[in-house]
């Protein structure tokens, strides 16, 4: 993400903002704040879970923290 999205990035500001649109996560009803993210395995209790896993418990730990 650094690499992509950092200051040093190598990719413009339009594709940066393209990827942004790609990786924008539309199930966020439960906050107020935007999340992001992108494909690929995750880890939960140290085994794999798929991408859609990984943003279930992505999405729940953000709202849970926001409800906080």
């Amino acid at each position: 993400m650094e690499r992509i999205f950092g200051s040093s990035s190598d990719y413009s500001e339009e594709t940066r903002n393209e990827l942004k649109k790609v990786m924008l996560v539309p199930e966020q009803d439960s906050t107020d704040i935007t999340i992001y993210g992108k494909t690929g395995i995750g880890k939960a209790d140290g085994m794999n879970v798929s991408s859609t896993l990984a943003k279930e418990i992505a999405i729940e730990l953000i709202s849970d923290y926001c409800a906080s």
